[in-house]
């Protein structure tokens, strides 16, 4: 089976000790999986001085259908 995927970029603020409660993360999620895509994961894009995280990229799939 095939898949395809869509990547959200979404800014996390950066520092260790960040609450990203109000990142819009769990929105995007739901809005997501709405439309029939599955949450896979995240990949970290930017980083700050300390380490932290500034930037990901939320990963979605969904199945491709075969052209057959």
């Amino acid at each position: 089976m095939m898949y395809q995927y869509e990547y959200v970029s979404l800014y996390t603020g950066g520092g260790f000790w960040i609450n990203n409660a109000e990142c819009e993360h769990r929105k995007i999620i739901d809005r997501y999986a709405a439309q029939g895509w599955r949450y896979a994961g995240y990949l970290p894009i930017k980083f700050s001085g300390d380490g932290g995280l500034k930037e990901i990229d939320l990963v979605f799939e969904k199945p491709v259908e075969d052209e057959k």
